[in-house]
């Protein structure tokens, strides 16, 4: 599977626009392609965060003994 880096110089070569929600880019262009690499650096680094913080919680949920106890409650008649 190609990089953000590789995918970029594909488009550059291919002449193909990208687009989000934030505008429309030349990966072509010097200043679009470095507005593209930070974006992805930041989607990275989001991503890292978001992780830690399920790592943290399914951590705080696995303790001991709540490991084994269901979390929800059978009535028997």
């Amino acid at each position: 599977m190609p990089t953000g880096t590789a995918c970029l110089e594909i488009c550059a070569l291919a002449d193909t626009l990208i687009l989000d929600e934030d505008g429309v880019y030349d990966p072509a262009s010097f200043n679009d392609r470095l507005l593209l690499g930070l974006k992805g650096t930041m989607s990275e680094a989001e991503l890292h965060v978001l992780k830690g913080k399920l790592r943290a919680e399914s951590s705080t949920r696995c303790d001991g003994a709540n490991m084994l106890r269901p979390s929800y409650r059978v009535r028997l008649r």
